[in-house]
């Protein structure tokens, strides 16, 4: 009967052992497995926080930069529009300047061209005239009426076709060398007006205060107690 009693505390206090190591292992499994999840939710949180500031800070350095100022974008303005790259240069009263000094040879360029136009059409009327004369008034009416003034002031004359014609060669001829010198000169003053933005564009940073990068300074030398002279350099950033 004793070893009954006593196998029987045996056997309850290993069955009870078991399930309480059962109890404790399934509580830590499930408090790591709750640590994990806290973990995960934190880890999520501060990505996304993270990620909210990122974006933030990159809209506020979008809009808080500012454009840097360089000889280049002068260069580029004064290109594509005379006067825009002294704009750029905060140099304003050279703006009507170089538009007049691009402008004119332009407008003399335009005009040139139109009047050569003209004389080129009263050289091929003139030879046209002079090929098939029972078209001559429907081709006078064609001319410019400067041209036509001239050509009925000579019609009637000896040789007067050929009096017109060779004015109007010389004339499309006199205007067909403005019209170049007129482009070379707008090309030219063009030209100009880009030198003239970037040069100034580089002057503007160009620093020409008294605080030059290396001067000359008097000096005391305490060990040999006699007096000399450094060099001392100035570093910009």
């Amino acid at each position: 009967m004793r070893k009954i009693l006593i196998i029987s505390i045996l056997l309850f206090t290993a069955v009870t052992g078991y399930t309480q190591n059962q109890d404790t292992v399934n509580v830590l499994q499930n408090t790591a497995n709750a640590d994990s999840a806290v973990k995960e939710v934190i880890t999520a949180k501060v990505v996304v926080e993270d990620s909210a500031k990122k974006e933030t800070r990159k809209r506020d350095t979008f809009f808080l930069k500012k454009k840097e100022y360089t000889p280049r974008g002068a260069t580029l303005r004064s290109l594509i529009l005379p006067g825009w790259g002294q704009a750029y240069n905060k140099q304003y009263w050279k703006i009507p300047v170089v538009a007049a000094a691009v402008g004119v040879p332009i407008g003399f360029y335009i005009d040139n061209r139109v009047w050569y136009l003209r004389s080129k059409q009263a050289v091929d009327i003139a030879f046209e005239i002079e090929k098939n004369s029972e078209r001559e008034a429907e081709l006078v009416e064609k001319l410019h009426p400067q041209f036509r003034i001239s050509y009925n002031n000579v019609k009637d004359r000896p040789n007067g076709l050929e009096q017109f014609k060779s004015n109007a060669i010389r004339n499309r001829n006199y205007f067909r060398q403005n019209q170049d010198y007129s482009l070379l000169w707008t090309l030219a003053l063009w030209g100009l007006n880009v030198a003239d933005a970037t040069v100034f564009a580089h002057l503007k940073n160009f620093d020409v205060s008294d605080d030059i990068s290396m001067k000359i300074e008097p000096v005391y030398f305490n060990m040999s107690r006699t007096p000399g002279v450094r060099l001392v350099f100035t570093r910009r950033k």
